[in-house]
């Protein structure tokens, strides 16, 4: 999935211009977030996006969001397994 990112990412960025812009600097932000395992906060970045480049992005936000939630899921599931193993019938 990382790798993904950083792929749009260059390829987003390539046809937006300057260092400088707000979408490039939410795509960079994005990047090193999910680079660290933060796909959260990589996707919170990428909602400060608006017109093509959000367009651009939504296939991996949906995915991202996704991916949010099954980990949100197993975290859950596996409080709840630890939280039972050894207490019994």
């Amino acid at each position: 999935m990382i790798g993904r990112l950083a792929a749009g990412t260059m390829r987003l960025g390539a046809g937006l211009g300057g260092a400088g812009t707000p979408t490039l600097i939410a795509v960079r932000d994005a990047l090193a977030r999910a680079s660290e395992g933060d796909i959260a906060g990589a996707d919170a970045a990428l909602a400060l996006l608006d017109g093509a480049p959000a367009a651009a992005i939504a296939p991996w936000r949906d995915a991202a969001r996704e991916r949010i939630a099954v980990d949100t899921a197993a975290a859950t599931l596996a409080a709840l397994v630890a939280s039972r193993v050894g207490t019994g019938p």
